[in-house]
């Protein structure tokens, strides 16, 4: 899609709006330009949002913004990563947990794979804007996690069970590591 519009949302006067995004949102704009990123961002300014919540599920692998090989190397890292992961749990031998992780990969991985190699070979050539210049360039800013959000991570976690995870907190985002490699980090803005 060229361009998102809040228009169609009715709002209640007073009501606190908190919006969620993935970064893969940007990526659906045409060619991820300056001019439609940055108007999607100021219409979501228009909204006072009393938080913006950013889940970025592939990180490093900001597509355009690096070669095709450093993207590909780190989408590379990254999907390893979050494999190996599955695997781990899978091998923690959760009832069914061989087929769930078997439709994981099937219908969740693979496409997402594709997709990113097809991404980063599409914007050969071309730099696209982060989000999160797009963000500071709109004036917004990066506001940190409270202490009982860091207990609610540690506590999930810990109920897991499966060893090799951590979360840790890296440039104001709260990370989930699998061992050394980061698979998703979390920020909160404000306008």
């Amino acid at each position: 899609f060229e361009i998102l519009s809040f228009k169609s949302v009715k709002f209640i006067d007073g009501e606190r709006i908190a919006v969620h995004l993935s970064p893969s949102v940007f990526h659906r704009f045409a060619n991820n330009s300056r001019s439609v990123l940055s108007k999607f961002v100021s219409e979501l300014r228009t909204l006072s949002p009393s938080v913006v919540v950013v889940v970025d599920r592939e990180v490093g692998m900001d597509i355009g913004t690096a070669s095709f090989g450093v993207s590909f190397v780190a989408g590379i890292e990254y999907y390893t990563g979050l494999i190996e992961s599955l695997d781990e749990a899978a091998a923690g031998g959760f009832n069914g947990c061989e087929e769930s992780v078997r439709k994981v990969e099937t219908y969740v991985l693979r496409p997402r794979i594709v997709a990113a190699v097809v991404a980063a070979a599409a914007v050969v050539g071309r730099r696209s804007t982060a989000w999160r210049e797009a963000f500071a360039v709109a004036g917004m800013r990066m506001v940190g996690f409270s202490q009982f959000a860091d207990f609610q991570a540690e506590c999930l976690l810990r109920r897991a069970q499966v060893g090799g995870f951590h979360v840790a907190k890296r440039h104001g985002e709260m990370m989930l590591y699998w061992h050394d490699r980061p698979l998703v980090a979390t920020s909160a803005w404000k306008c």
